[in-house]
């Protein structure tokens, strides 16, 4: 690593901590000096070689309401899967500090989908005193989440760990994964989304309407919809089909999707653009940074040339898609920088990977 520092400049200053987790220790390299190009180089390096996943166990309030959530065991486990069309379903063991810090949310998301009638249930099974039922569904990692459908798991592991991203997923489970855009006041109105999916579809296009039917299936935070009203493709400049365009509230609003239409091509793309190049740390992005498996880069007192660096490397073909930038300013949670290792005294922006 140190060896790629050498072209480095002093055109600009900031200081990069990467994270090497060695039988639960984290060390912090010293601060170096990096030029744009030497930013991009590093970040790659640094995503080749390190990764880092901080756990910080918050004690579970005892006053907790979990009257919504329905407790397994060994005995009652097949009636209650069986029983419901769907079931969530979190294995945990006691001990386990993302467990403790997911029940609150999962109670309150529980109570919120029976109050609003949801045709699923929220359950949870402790996997350490009932082993056999954590053997045969292979948990290995704790909280562990299965979705069962009619009694047969359909989604493992889903990444949902608050309670709206709860919520949305079962809402999506059992909703139709795709949604018919019929006039123009619909399509208005879907333009006001955050960010949807929608495409273009005639009758010739089965095929290709299947595969995107399959990747809105498989989806659980975005929102997809279909035209197939020939007006409607007209106003929005669709010649051909099958087609897909990207509406969003942020970046450039409108993406035309130009390449493969298989289902590997069309998530890639998905996850690519459904969140802004760079994300703002704060509460109404959360779900652009955490619901996903990919590695975070973080950027603490972003300005300036550090910004503009950070932006340079986003959009970059080899980079967009493929990690999460973000920068953290005020409104970003004050436990993260603490996680991290920000050094608070320091006035230069520093950059995180994990």
């Amino acid at each position: 690593f140190e060896s790629v520092i050498w072209f480095a400049e002093q055109s600009l200053s900031i200081r990069v901590s990467a994270f090497e987790s060695i039988r639960g220790r984290a060390e912090s390299v010293e601060p170096m000096h990096y030029t744009a190009f030497g930013v991009r180089l590093s970040l790659l390096l640094l995503i080749l070689l390190l990764s880092w996943d901080p756990v910080v166990a918050d004690e579970a309030s005892d006053e907790v309401d979990e009257s919504a959530v329905l407790v397994l065991t060994q005995k009652t486990f097949s009636k209650v899967i069986k029983r419901n069309k769907h079931v969530l379903v979190q294995f945990y063991a006691p001990w386990c500090g993302h467990c403790q810090q997911l029940k609150p949310k999962y109670a309150a998301a529980a109570k919120a989908l029976a109050e609003k009638g949801a045709a699923a249930k929220l359950a949870k099974i402790d996997a350490t005193t009932n082993p056999k039922l954590g053997k045969k569904y292979e948990v290995e990692e704790f909280p562990t989440l299965l979705w069962f459908d009619e009694g047969k798991v359909t989604k493992r592991n889903p990444k949902i760990r608050d309670t709206g991203e709860i919520i949305r997923f079962v809402v999506k489970r059992t909703s139709p994964s795709v949604m018919l855009i019929d006039s123009a006041n619909s399509f208005s109105k879907t333009r006001e989304l955050k960010f949807a999916v929608v495409g273009f579809f005639r009758r010739k296009d089965e095929e290709a309407l299947n595969t995107f039917r399959e990747v809105a299936a498989d989806d659980h935070i975005n929102d997809y919809f279909v035209v197939t009203d020939d007006e409607l493709m007209e106003d929005e400049a669709v010649a051909t089909t099958p087609k897909i365009i990207f509406y969003r509230q942020f970046d450039e609003p409108k993406v035309r999707y130009e390449s493969k239409f298989d289902k590997k091509s069309i998530e890639t793309a998905v996850q690519a653009y459904s969140r802004p190049a760079v994300v703002e740390l704060k509460e109404e992005n959360e779900r652009f940074v955490w619901e996903n498996e990919l590695p975070k880069v973080f950027l603490f007192r972003a300005a300036g040339e550090a910004l503009g660096s950070m932006m340079l490397v986003a959009e970059d073909k080899d980079f967009a898609g493929r990690y999460v930038f973000a920068t953290a300013g005020d409104e970003a949670d004050p436990e993260l920088g603490s996680e991290l290792g920000v050094n608070e005294q320091s006035e230069k922006p520093e950059l995180f990977l994990f």
